[in-house]
């Protein structure tokens, strides 16, 4: 939602709130900057240091740069090094938890078969479930506190099944 309007949101969330208007998609925005506070200070931060330095670094020292910053691009730049710092800590706590996890999985018998977004698809035998879901589990949630700290709280959830149609949540 950074860097989208009243008008733009309204526009855009016709689908799911049908005859939302202008005016009612201006006090959601309000009211979700005023409950995340801090979010305003770092998309600031991050459009600061964007740029200041022509680049953005993530935490784990990613960078993305912009060498054509210019007037009629720089709203367009500053959306895109935004979603990048979103997009690579996702894609730095998975990164960190797919070789962390690969080892014991292959101990238990267990074995990735993909990824998709900042989720991991397990296949193993059904008496693994539940140690395969543990370590998953806490693994991610570890590696993300440990990358981020404690300003967003890291959870993973579980699900099981037999056919990716058939998966259902698991209780962690």
């Amino acid at each position: 939602m950074y860097g989208e309007g009243a008008k733009g949101l309204a526009a855009n969330a016709s689908i799911e709130v049908p005859g939302m208007t202008e005016r009612e998609a201006r006090l959601f925005i309000d009211r979700y900057y005023k409950k995340m506070a801090g979010l305003i200070t770092w998309i600031n931060d991050t459009k600061h240091d964007l740029h200041e330095q022509g680049y953005v670094e993530s935490v784990t020292g990613r960078r993305r740069r912009f060498p054509l910053l210019f007037d009629d691009n720089r709203a367009q730049a500053e959306r895109e090094a935004v979603n990048f710092m979103c997009q690579s800590a996702a894609s730095d706590i998975m990164l960190y938890t797919l070789v962390r996890i690969d080892t014991p999985l292959k101990a238990m018998g267990a074995h990735i078969l993909l990824t998709v977004h900042d989720s991991v698809l397990v296949e193993c035998l059904p008496d693994k479930v539940g140690d395969v879901i543990d370590l998953v589990v806490k693994v991610m949630a570890f590696t993300g506190k440990e990358l981020y700290g404690d300003s967003v709280p890291f959870t993973a959830d579980a699900e099981v099944g037999t056919r990716w149609g058939d998966l259902e949540e698991r209780e962690v």
